[in-house]
C-alpha cells in the first residue's frame, strides 16, 4: 500500500505520541465535567457521588492507558531521558495517595510501612513513576478483595528499593518473562501471568529501564512481590 513503507520505529514512535496526545485531549475534558458533576449533586445523593467517583477513576484508568501508549511509542524511538536525584519516599507518597480511590473500587487498601530517613536516588522521575504505577496497578487488580497492598521504601547497600507486596497469586516467570512483549500477549490466557491493563507490566519494564530502575518479581512465603530498584546518593 502507498505510504505504507515510511513506518520505521522512529516515525511509530513519534505516531504513538500523537496517538496519545490526541487521547488526552477528549479525556481531560470529561475528567473536569465529571468532577464538576461530582461538585454540582447533594451532598447526601450517595448513589450519584458513587457512581461519578467509579467515573473518574475510570478516566484516570485510561490516562494511565495513554502514559502507556506514549511509553511503547518512546520504546521504539530509543529516547534517551535525563536524570536526577529525588527523593524516592515522596514518589512513593505521591502514588499511595493517587491510588488510593482506585484500590477503594476494588475493595483493598494501600499500606505503606514506616521509613527511616530519606533515600534520595538518580533518576528520571516521570519514568520511575510511571513504572511504579503500573506495577501498582497490577497489584491492586490482583489482590484479593478485604486485603492490603503493602508498599515498602528500604535502602539496600547504594540502592533504593521500592517493594510492592499483595495476597493475589505470585507471579508465574517458568515459562515467559511476564516483562517482555510476548509475555504480556501470553498472559491472558494465564491467571498466573497477571495481565494488567495496557500491558501494564511490559510497560513498568520499560519505564524502569528508562528510569535507569531495575524491576523484578521477588519470592514471597504468601501472594506476590515486585522489587523496583534505583540507585541512591548520599
Amino acid at each position: 500500500m502507498e505510504g505504507s513503507d515510511d513506518l520505521s520505529h522512529e516515525v511509530l514512535s513519534e505516531l504513538l505520541a500523537l496517538m496519545a496526545h490526541d487521547f488526552r485531549n477528549p479525556l481531560s475534558a470529561l475528567h473536569s465535567n465529571v468532577g464538576f458533576l461530582m461538585a454540582c449533586i447533594e451532598p447526601k445523593d450517595d448513589d450519584t457521588r458513587g457512581a461519578l467517583e467509579d467515573a473518574l477513576v475510570s478516566c484516570d484508568g485510561l490516562a494511565d492507558i495513554i502514559d502507556n501508549l506514549e511509553i511503547l511509542g518512546q520504546a521504539l524511538g530509543a529516547r534517551a531521558y535525563s536524570q536526577r536525584v529525588l527523593s524516592l519516599g515522596a514518589l512513593v507518597e505521591e502514588a499511595v495517595k493517587r491510588y488510593s480511590q482506585l484500590a477503594k473500587s476494588h475493595e483493598v487498601s494501600l499500606a505503606l510501612e514506616p521509613r527511616v530517613g530519606t533515600i534520595t536516588v538518580v533518576s528520571h522521575r516521570g519514568m520511575l513513576a510511571n513504572a511504579l504505577s503500573n506495577v501498582m496497578r497490577n497489584s491492586i487488580q490482583h489482590a484479593p478483595p478485604g486485603s492490603r497492598v503493602r508498599l515498602a521504601v528500604s535502602a539496600r547497600g547504594t540502592t533504593g528499593v521500592v517493594g510492592v507486596f499483595d495476597d493475589g497469586a505470585p507471579l508465574d516467570a517458568s515459562n515467559v518473562d511476564p516483562f517482555s512483549a510476548r509475555g504480556q500477549v501470553e498472559a491472558k490466557s494465564h491467571a498466573r501471568a497477571r495481565y494488567s491493563r495496557g500491558l501494564g507490566l511490559l510497560c513498568a519494564a520499560l519505564a524502569a529501564r528508562a528510569a535507569g530502575a531495575e524491576l523484578s518479581s521477588v519470592p514471597q512465603e504468601h501472594g506476590n512481590g515486585f522489587e523496583l530498584r534505583v540507585r541512591a546518593v548520599g
